[in-house]
């Protein structure tokens, strides 16, 4: 598990809504797999704050949200990047809303049911409440691979932790971070939050590292005590990112709503 904090990062729900639809179009019906379970209460909210700092707090049965955007929840529905997502005008995908959902029934048995079905919660939740219809697809974008240099990776350490800690990652700001028991899967998706596009893991490396990572913010000049982020992987991991069109799995939203206040 990565425990992150974030400034910028279900659901059946039993209130009626009206919605104001993108377009006339009738919305076309889910996809069979779509269909989710979900909480038995969701309360939602527009934030109209301005702030930009957002709270997620989950539990086995509950899940309260602040100041998310909607963007946010369709990634979040489909474990995918916010940049991976087709089709929401940016008016709708902006739009941020407070969340409160639960369980009126948090019995052993039903919590251990919905374990690890975070995502197909929000997703019915999405659909149920905002009428949501997406797809996946297939398209060719500009990339990132990143690679090692057997010669030079003098700076990853291999973790000395056992298979049961969970990865841990601390101060993921714009400018450093610190990680342990991390693989190279678990890096690469943290570089491409950081690069905002695809990061694939061409490594070859298996196993989980220890590493501490630092560079200079995208307003600032690199300098030999504050590199850029693809020097400082080169130069303290001994990782280098080079540019390639890949076949990426997206989402494409065919139809998407705002929901009420309730």
């Amino acid at each position: 598990m990565i425990k992150m904090s974030s400034c910028g990062w279900l659901v059946v729900a039993v209130f009626l809504y009206a919605a104001s639809p993108l377009s006339s179009q009738r919305p076309p019906k889910p996809l069979p797999d779509s269909q989710a379970v979900g909480f038995d209460v969701v309360s939602i909210k527009p934030n109209n704050s301005g702030d930009q700092h957002v709270d997620v707090d989950s539990d086995l049965d509950t899940y309260t949200t602040k100041n998310i955007r909607l963007t946010s929840l369709v990634a979040q529905a489909y474990k995918t990047k916010e940049f991976l997502i087709y089709g929401i005008p940016d008016r709708l995908g902006n739009q941020r809303f407070d969340i409160s959902a639960k369980l009126l029934d948090p019995s052993p048995e039903r919590i251990e049911a919905l374990r690890n079905k975070q995502s197909q919660m929000i997703l019915a939740m999405l659909q149920d409440r905002f009428s949501l219809r997406a797809h996946h697809g297939l398209k060719k974008l500009r990339a990132y691979s990143l690679e090692s240099n057997p010669a030079n990776h003098k700076l990853l350490h291999p973790s000395t932790e056992n298979d049961d800690f969970g990865t841990d990652v601390r101060g993921t700001g714009r400018t450093s971070f610190i990680a342990r028991h991390i693989s190279m899967d678990d890096l690469a998706l943290i570089l491409s939050d950081k690069l905002q596009q695809p990061v694939i893991n061409d490594t070859g490396l298996a196993g989980r590292y220890d590493l501490d990572l630092s560079w200079t913010s995208d307003l600032e000049e690199p300098t030999t005590s504050s590199p850029s982020l693809f020097t400082a992987l080169r130069e303290q991991l001994g990782l280098t990112l080079r540019t390639k069109k890949e076949d990426i799995q997206t989402v494409i939203v065919d139809y998407i709503s705002t929901a009420s206040p309730n």
